[in-house]
């Protein structure tokens, strides 16, 4: 839409993001010389979901095109309303609005604040491509059957560490966090080693989570004839004993020598998660997987293959996905 009151040779711009949640969304959308914003619903049993406006004006073109890049030196445009709000618009009924949107609201909100930085201008506009693109990356790295995938994660989570735990929820992460910590043992010998988590996440609530990651080609189940459920593989035993020997140290004796060498003060504590496997495996089965999964979480571990990773990737990018209107 152009002429909102521009000076002569210069553009005027109303520009705002839709989603349609549910219906076939038929709207109706204008803004008045106050730069009111109104939308309407033509269609019926439908829900929008708009972030905007953006109404800019005394740009030209060309300033247009460029003034949100770092290389722009042009005039300041004039904003005639705020550069977005968050409205969502239904006409179905009250228990209904919130059917278009991701069961999850962790994941729901995720896309919203994508949708909302990229309309405010913060993130650039292709970001919410970013989650749908470490998906594919992820699934790629995933199906990968070489010696290689394991290395492969872990580079790929390294550059992404929001793959594992929402950039929200932590404040750094260390990729290879070497701690050196020294065992006391019978007959006052002591033993010195080395540990090294694939990733240390200091969140914002004092607690460090400490994560192992393990190839997406390991084997997480085997059938077994003398139990109803599959029973953990070797190499998924393998990779729980070395998380459970981290927090064996972290949340032991030795706990204290591991915070003073991040830095953490004595209330400091730690939590542990494994990702390992996919459920795209022989002999793999939900029922027996949520054992193992439950059996691992009274014990104080988190358990998580990598197709978990990928469906949150691929549906928060579903939920930040928007139209241009």
């Amino acid at each position: 839409m152009s002429g909102l009151n521009a000076s002569p040779n210069t553009r005027g711009q109303f520009a705002i993001q839709m989603k349609r949640l549910t219906g076939t969304c038929n709207a109706t959308m204008a803004v008045d010389q106050n730069w009111k914003l109104s939308v309407s619903l033509e269609s019926t049993e439908s829900t929008i979901l708009f972030v905007g406006p953006e109404v800019i004006q005394g740009l030209t073109d060309a300033e247009y095109a460029s003034h949100r890049t770092p290389e722009y030196s042009g005039p300041t445009p004039t904003y005639g309303v705020p550069e977005w709000t968050l409205g969502i618009v239904s006409n179905v009924a009250r228990d209904k609005e919130l059917l278009g949107f991701d069961p999850d609201p962790i994941i729901a909100a995720n896309g919203l604040s994508e949708a909302i930085l990229v309309a405010a201008g913060i993130r650039a506009s292709g970001s919410p491509s970013r989650y749908a693109q470490a998906a594919a990356d992820l699934k790629w790295a995933v199906s990968s059957l070489s010696a290689t995938n394991e290395r492969v994660l872990q580079e790929l989570v390294a550059r992404n560490p929001w793959i594992l735990v929402h950039e929200a929820e932590y404040e750094t992460v260390v990729p290879q966090c070497r701690l050196a910590l020294v065992e006391r043992l019978d007959g006052g010998r002591n033993s010195t080693f080395d540990v090294i988590p694939d990733f240390v996440y200091h969140q914002h609530d004092d607690i460090s989570l400490v994560v192992e990651i393990e190839s997406a080609t390991k084997r997480l189940l085997v059938g077994a004839a003398e139990a109803s459920f599959s029973v953990a593989s070797a190499p998924t035993l393998h990779s729980v004993f070395q998380v459970a020997g981290y927090k064996r140290l972290f949340s032991g004796p030795l706990g204290s020598q591991a915070r003073r060498q991040l830095g953490k003060p004595d209330s400091w504590t730690f939590r542990y998660l494994l990702v390992v496997g996919s459920r795209l495996q022989p002999d793999f089965n939900q029922r027996s997987w949520a054992s193992l999964r439950d059996l691992m979480f009274d014990a104080g571990i988190e358990l998580r293959h990598w197709d978990y990773y990928i469906d949150r990737l691929e549906r928060i990018a579903q939920s930040a996905r928007m139209d241009n209107a």
